[in-house]
Order: C-alpha cells, then structure tokens, then sequence
C-alpha cells in the first residue's frame, strides 16, 4: 500500500500508463515546492483531468471483466 498521495499516483500511473504530472505539480505547489507562477493551469487541469479518465476507463475495465 502506497504512504503517499505521491506514491499512490505514481502507482496508478504505473499500471495505467497515465501521466502523472499534474497531480506531481499540484502536490508540489501544496507543499511550497512550487510556485503558482510556474504552474500552467490550463495544461495541468488538462492533464489532470486526462489522468483521471484514464484510471477511471482502467476501474471500468477491470469491474467488466468480473
């Protein structure tokens, strides 16, 4: 079981082939890693919200298979 949120995402981004890097720069800014100034918010909502599709299709896909 991932400790992190980080660990978690990087997980599912494993198993999907998901980008995680939205979700990377979203912790980062949370925890004064990074500054909003050098987050696009257009490319990471874009990105985050691809990712979540992604895992969301892979859950789908497993619970039909059952």
């Amino acid at each position: 079981m991932p400790e992190t949120k980080r660990q978690a995402v990087d997980a599912l981004a494993s198993l999907t082939g998901a980008d995680p890097s939205a979700f990377h720069a979203i912790l980062e800014l949370r925890e004064g890693k990074r500054k909003e100034s050098k987050v696009d918010v257009e490319e990471t909502l874009h990105t985050y919200l691809e990712f979540v599709e992604i895992v969301t299709n892979e859950v789908d896909r497993r619970l039909e298979a059952h």
